[in-house]
């Protein structure tokens, strides 16, 4: 410390990562190599970096002065045979304060970094040999450890030969240790949250998520296997019922995309294996081909859904680790037989809409011309019409048709009869049936609505500037005519805008205020048409304005 403070730096400075190159300098050190080896502390985003790698500011700390006992008794040892002061030979090591590495790899024991005699906790201002009690800091209580997680991060910082973890080694270090933790934590019995742990605690969760990635994935299978043991008796059926937060943190929580893509794949293929979620179902990023949900196959069948689910069922075309209350997935083609078998298929299954609306459609006179007179099925000819008509490379025809003319007000017949014109262009989606299997641009159906004549208190204010309180006090005195259901005539809105003026315009007009407006118009005799109490805008009639200088 007094060296460094020969040049301007502090113990602090070095341990955080600044003005090491200089120390190096000073030293006649390697400064590439020191700076390397020292480490390199980031705030904003709470890292460490050292020897190449990235680590989680909670795994570095210097609250405390952690090391092996054997190798600073080896460092004393060797000081003696060079005939050297032990405290100057005695040497800390960058990997001593990584929390993760609690076993010194090279002698098999656990780090220490209090007093054996008073159970103080080293500081950085006691030396390595002896504490401040007067003790000496040598091998007196050594507690043996598995080393094997502490070697794999040694590995990887390129201090020691290299443990090859593939499932590991693609991800950051600091990823890797927090993956490590979660593996070993998920062979605990089963629970919706994690449990919480503590130091040792994730010491042994550690090594045995090192252990369960080194038997990648059969090691992870065996676990789930013991995680879902009780699943059947569990009152809720699912994943989360199943995996509990393996699934909920580990697979879809706030972990690492590189933590969570290796675990969900896993946690998919036991969920199918085990008949707790379908294959087709679109859960865990899996592989799911073009699939048909069970309302949609109700709409083809033209069946409510407790019967199509019976239907489903006795055909055997529900898969496997389907449940109520998910959209479970079906092939279409077995849904399409089903279909042609059941006998004296309605209407509204075919156009795959509502009872209602099919009558409505199949009644609208513009479509019946346009269908032959000889085809025999009135709405699968309609269907067919309109699936001629398709356009499959038109990815901007991205809406379904049923969507569309709700969102723009334009009836579904309507619609249909733009697409028969070639005035809205279409393409089907082949996983459904019917007119919802057509996409149109939403766009096209804008040209088909009805111009409205009648426009609600919101309308009118938007368009007028006007306050929503002061247009409902001018519809209740029936300054805008009749009013029906809250609205009114929009070509009578249009005449009243026409016709007067609010003083707050007059002010804009004028780069005055409201008030002035009011007193000059005041002493020229001209009242405002309408204003308070009844209404809390002053508005006047441009008829009674005179030219105001």
């Amino acid at each position: 410390m007094r060296f460094a403070r020969s040049f301007g730096a502090s113990l602090r400075d070095l341990t955080s990562g600044r003005r090491v190159a200089l120390f190096a300098d000073r030293a006649g050190l390697d400064a590439a190599e020191v700076v390397r080896a020292s480490p390199l502390i980031r705030a904003r985003s709470r890292t460490v970096e050292l020897h190449g790698e990235v680590l989680q500011l909670g795994d570095w700390s210097l609250r405390s002065r952690r090391r092996c006992p054997i190798c600073v008794q080896t460092d004393a040892d060797d000081a003696g045979q060079i005939g050297i002061p032990a405290e100057w030979w005695a040497t800390s090591r960058s990997w001593w304060d990584i929390r993760s590495i609690d076993v010194c790899p090279e002698h098999h024991v656990r780090m220490i970094d209090r007093c054996a005699s008073c159970g103080s906790l080293h500081d950085w201002k006691s030396g390595l040999l002896v504490c401040r009690c007067g003790a000496t800091n040598g091998p007196r209580v050594c507690i043996e450890g598995d080393p094997a997680f502490s070697r794999y991060v040694l590995g990887r910082l390129s201090l020691c030969h290299p443990t090859l973890v593939p499932v590991l080694d693609g991800m950051a270090l600091d990823e890797a240790v927090r993956t490590a933790e979660l593996l070993g934590a998920s062979r605990l019995p089963w629970s919706p949250v994690k449990p919480k742990r503590t130091y040792a605690d994730e010491v042994t969760d550690r090594l045995q998520g090192l252990r369960l990635a080194l038997d990648w994935p059969a090691g992870l299978l065996k676990s789930l296997d013991e995680l879902v043991a009780g699943y059947d008796l569990r009152p809720a059926q699912g994943l989360i019922a199943a995996y509990g937060w393996v699934y909920s943190e580990m697979c879809m929580g706030d972990v690492s995309q590189a933590t969570s893509g290796l675990v969900a794949g896993v946690v998919r293929e036991h969920a199918v294996r085990s008949g707790i979620i379908a294959r087709d179902e679109d859960r865990l990023g899996g592989d799911v081909p073009e699939t048909m949900t069970a309302k949609t196959a109700a709409k083809c069948l033209g069946y409510g859904y407790e019967r199509t689910r019976r239907t489903l069922e006795q055909a055997g075309a529900i898969p496997t680790g389907s449940r109520r209350g998910v959209a479970f997935a079906l092939d279409p083609s077995a849904v399409g037989r089903l279909s042609r078998r059941e006998q004296s298929v309605p209407p509204s299954a075919l156009l795959s809409i509502g009872r209602t609306q099919a009558r409505k459609l199949l009644r609208d006179e513009g479509l019946r011309a346009a269908i032959r007179p000889d085809a025999g099925d009135q709405a699968s000819a309609l269907v067919g019409i309109i699936s001629s008509l398709a356009m499959p490379g038109d990815r901007q025809a991205n809406v379904p048709l049923s969507a569309a003319c709700r969102n723009m007000s334009v009836p579904l017949a309507a619609a249909c009869r733009g697409i028969i014109e070639g005035n809205v262009r279409v393409r089907l989606k082949g996983s459904e049936a019917g007119l919802r299997a057509v996409l149109v641009r939403q766009a096209d159906l804008a040209p088909l609505r009805k111009p409205r004549d009648r426009m609600t208190v919101e309308a009118i204010a938007r368009q007028s500037g006007l306050h929503h309180d002061a247009v409902r006090s001018l519809v209740r005195c029936g300054a805008f005519g009749e009013a029906e259901r809250g609205q009114v005539a929009a070509t009578a809105v249009r005449r009243f805008l026409d016709e007067h003026v609010t003083a707050a315009e007059l002010s804009r007009d004028r780069n005055t205020s409201s008030t002035a407006i009011r007193r000059t118009l005041e002493k020229m005799g001209v009242v405002p048409a309408f204003g308070p109490p009844e209404c809390r805008q002053l508005i006047y009639r441009r008829c009674d304005l005179p030219t105001i200088h």
